[in-house]
């Protein structure tokens, strides 16, 4: 079973509370916007410069880079305070997240991509809530739990 989440602490903390054996990844989307975000900020808005800076990123981080990205992104000179603040945000985010980036490897794997079932969960409303979806329902082949 695959999880799939945006990042969020307590995202990651109900799912593994109730998938412990399951495979996490980072929401493709989520990540993809924190880059275009560096990307404006560094190289302005709809830059083609800053898009295929956050297009070749992406692509070094589908194929499980995220160290190497981050080695790279503590090299580049922020242009201004408020591209520096979003590249010290991205690299958080990718410290905390990257290990569960590795979309070209899940996609082989056949997860989520590659013809999976993916099964909304109920958002909880806090952190003690339970999704109402159990265990037993998402057994079974290549199946996608997706916090929405």
């Amino acid at each position: 079973m695959v999880l799939i989440g945006d990042g969020a602490s307590w995202v990651w903390n109900v799912l593994t509370q109730h998938f412990p054996e399951a495979t996490q990844v980072l929401d493709f989307y989520h990540c993809y916007e924190h880059l275009h975000q560096v990307a404006r900020a560094q190289y302005g808005e709809g830059s083609q410069r800053g898009h295929e800076w956050a297009e070749m990123t992406m692509i070094q981080l589908c194929e499980g880079g995220y160290k190497r990205v981050i080695n790279k992104l503590v090299t580049i000179k922020p242009v201004d305070a408020v591209s520096q603040e979003e590249f010290r945000k991205l690299i958080g985010y990718l410290e905390n997240q990257g290990h569960q980036i590795n979309y070209f490897r899940e996609v082989k794997a056949g997860n989520p991509a590659d013809g999976g079932t993916a099964v909304p969960l109920n958002q909880p409303t806090s952190s003690s809530a339970t999704p109402d979806l159990s265990a037993q329902e998402l057994s079974g082949s290549r199946k996608t739990a997706i916090p929405c």
